[in-house]
């Protein structure tokens, strides 16, 4: 039922540049749900291409990170001010409270790229090391060296891969 809720939510403003009201009904949908114990983390984005204007909403997942052609590295989106829900004080569901929130808008170049990601990746521990955290993750990126889409995938999808293979078999 929620998920078909959400399907037409989605439906409803496929076509909207912003995406405040969407997840605003969102919220509200969600909310109706927490306390038969429903979550949902969410990133939801739009590009524009006559203004080469991306925007992206997080709600529950790790910061996404951009890659710029121009100067051929990765970093942190940096989160714009948003008018999006939030929680009353007194309010214990845990649903999407304003602390899971960040609204990103900038502006794309050819060649530009945005990575999301959930916590699998940011927590993994590739060869026993520490987790790898964003920080690692940034790291990680930048030293691939390429701006390859499937290499990037290929290569992140191995970090977990690894890490899954060394949980299953501990040394």
């Amino acid at each position: 039922d929620l998920s078909s809720q959400l399907r037409d939510l989605m439906l409803h403003n496929v076509n909207t540049i912003t995406q405040t009201r969407f997840i605003r009904d969102m919220h509200a949908q969600l909310r109706r749900y927490a306390d038969e114990g429903a979550y949902a983390a969410a990133q939801i984005s739009t590009f524009f291409a006559p203004t080469r204007s991306f925007s992206l909403c997080n709600a529950g997942y790790p910061t996404p990170l951009v890659y710029r052609s121009a100067t051929r590295s990765w970093s942190l989106l940096k989160p714009t001010a948003c008018d999006l829900p939030t929680t009353q004080a007194n309010d214990s569901s845990g649903v999407l409270d304003e602390n899971e929130y960040q609204q990103f808008t900038i502006r794309l170049a050819p060649g530009d790229m945005v990575l999301g990601y959930g916590n699998s990746l940011a927590e993994c521990r590739p060869n026993n090391a520490p987790t790898l955290g964003v920080s690692g993750l940034l790291h990680t990126l930048n030293q691939l060296g390429s701006s390859d889409p499937d290499v990037i995938v290929t290569k992140l999808t191995s970090l977990l891969t690894d890490h899954s293979n060394q949980s299953a078999n501990p040394a």
